[in-house]
This record gives C-alpha cells, structure tokens and sequence, in this order.
C-alpha cells in the first residue's frame, strides 16, 4: 500500500497523488495550478485534469501526467 492509499484508508475523500518519482519543480506547479482551478470549481478531478492540460501545453515535461486522483 502506498501513501495515497493509506490516506484513503484512514478516511481521506480524495488524495492527489503521482504515480513515478516527479521532478519537485514540475510538482510545485503543477500544485499551485490545481489549487488555482480548484478554488474556482471545487471538484478535484476537474481541478487537476485543467492543471495538467495547461502545463502540458507550457512544458515538454512528462511529469504532470503521473499525476492522478484517487477517491473513496
């Protein structure tokens, strides 16, 4: 079991979380961006699919698609 799923287990709703080791710089944005668009829709799987399409269009980095939303 990994971290992410340990949250879900102890009664965490939703948990982002990456698949693979990500660069920390491509993490930080990629964080800043998701709280950006989940302050305007409140849904966290919409939040961070809108994150990822934005910086993928920014950046040649792979990293914001290890990236996924787990929920309960």
């Amino acid at each position: 079991m990994g971290l992410a799923q340990a949250f879900l287990v102890r009664g965490t709703m939703d948990v982002v979380a990456p698949t693979r080791v990500v660069d920390d710089r491509d993490a930080r944005r990629l964080v800043r961006r998701f709280y950006s668009n989940f302050a305007t829709t409140q849904e966290v799987s919409v939040a961070l699919a809108r994150s990822q399409h934005a910086l993928s269009k920014e950046s040649a980095s792979e990293d914001w698609f290890a990236f996924r939303h787990l929920s309960r």
